[in-house]
């Protein structure tokens, strides 16, 4: 069943596929009314943008993946709210990135069944969103419906889904895929952190497994870095790109999943510890 959500917050395809068609229909089912009234984004940053999140697993994905390893739940290795919220933050570039990061951390939380983790975050995603200028294009009744409602995990995406597929929509039509394009990529960033974080509570077997999940993102990572680089003024884009540039200059020199022995993938590791530890505080 369909676990693929970019939680609340900048829905994008990559959370699940559908044919545009299937997208407008499920748009006009719950009611939804998307402003086309502004110009579309640039086409070539558009064709990026959808080539790398139709080619990339969806965050959703790989913290299922991992998820289906059966490791220790560590809430501890998600991004800390409490030291969020303590300060104040205008900055949408900064927002877009750290919902994204948190959509990682629902997920991971919600395929774990921990459902008290999961609303929390939930929460944060909505204020987020609001402080995006979104807030119009998801009901407020949305956590009351999640928290009050006896709501099982297929359902909680479900309802997700829906809210994903308005916001998506939205910002592809209003020139705001710079938005869209930093919080897939927190998202990307933050379940490669937690895998790379779950690897030193792993038994032999589950090492393997997670150093083939890392080794496979050496292709999609080139695809997020040509949509990256097309934003060559953000500052955060600037330091997302170098940061995932090292990561993926090393990745290329690995032939083979076999090849990431102790050495390589410790210092990999280091690598994408340090960034999503600066990410944070951009």
């Amino acid at each position: 069943m369909f676990f693929g959500i970019c939680l609340l917050g900048i829905g994008l395809n990559g959370c699940r596929q559908k044919p545009e068609n299937a997208q407008k229909d499920e748009l006009d089912n719950v009611g939804v009314s998307v402003d086309t009234l502004a110009n579309t984004a640039d086409e070539q940053l558009l064709f990026h943008f959808d080539y790398a999140v139709a080619n990339i697993p969806s965050p959703a994905t790989l913290v299922k993946d991992i998820s289906s390893l059966n490791l220790p739940y560590k809430s501890a290795y998600m991004i800390n709210l409490e030291e969020i919220n303590a300060v104040e933050n205008t900055n949408e570039q900064r927002i877009a990135l750290l919902l994204g990061m948190n959509n990682a951390d629902a997920i991971y939380a919600l395929v774990n069944d921990q459902t008290g983790d999961f609303l929390r975050r939930m929460s944060f995603s909505l204020k987020q969103i609001e402080k995006l200028g979104l807030s119009t294009l998801v009901e407020k009744s949305t956590l009351d419906r999640a928290q009050n409602q006896a709501m099982t995990k297929d359902s909680l995406a479900q309802l997700i889904d829906q809210v994903s597929i308005r916001v998506d929509t939205y910002l592809r039509n209003n020139e705001r895929v710079k938005i869209a394009a930093l919080s897939f990529s927190g998202a990307w960033l933050e379940s490669i952190y937690l895998m790379v974080k779950l690897h030193e509570s792993s038994d032999e077997k589950q090492a393997q497994k997670i150093r083939g999940y890392l080794f496979d993102q050496k292709v999609h990572l080139g695809n997020l870095l040509k949509l990256i680089s097309e934003f060559k003024k953000d500052p955060i884009m600037v330091e997302l790109n170098a940061g995932f540039s090292d990561l993926h200059q090393h990745l290329l020199q690995v032939k083979s999943a076999k090849e990431l022995d102790d050495l390589i993938f410790e210092n990999l590791q280091l690598k994408m510890i340090k960034l999503r530890e600066d990410a944070t505080k951009w």
